[in-house]
């Protein structure tokens, strides 16, 4: 079941009339049919004529090998938990400095570790 649009809005109108499951279930085939995922990985960016791949860090494969939990992860790393839980399910992806963050994370824990709880003094 295709979403109508009018004059470039979705028709709210028949959401009226189908349970949450039901919009999900037909959400979820439009995507599908379209060839659009949840799980991005990779963003694409033009700048003077190039482009440039930019791959988002595993967030949860890089939680899962310092054995942390979400919350141990982000009070580790002086994250939000709620960030930490949506780029996990990838309803939000990490800006740029996330990124770097991410990447430094994954390369040394311990020093960035010792780095946030540095700057948390410092700032406090």
């Amino acid at each position: 079941m295709a979403v109508k649009k009018a004059a470039g809005r979705i028709d709210d109108a028949r959401f009226g009339k189908q349970s949450r499951a039901a919009i999900e279930a037909d959400a979820a085939a439009e995507m599908r049919a379209a060839g659009v995922s949840h799980h991005w990985t990779v963003a694409r960016a033009q700048r003077d004529g190039k482009t440039y791949e930019i791959r988002f860090p595993n967030v949860k494969e890089i939680r899962e090998k310092l054995h942390l939990t979400q919350a141990g992860f982000a009070k580790r790393f002086r994250l939000r938990l709620r960030t930490i839980q949506q780029w996990e399910q990838r309803r939000a992806v990490p800006d740029g400095p996330a990124i770097l963050l991410l990447r430094a994370i994954a390369q040394d824990p311990a020093f960035m570790a010792r780095v946030a709880t540095e700057a948390e003094r410092e700032l406090a």
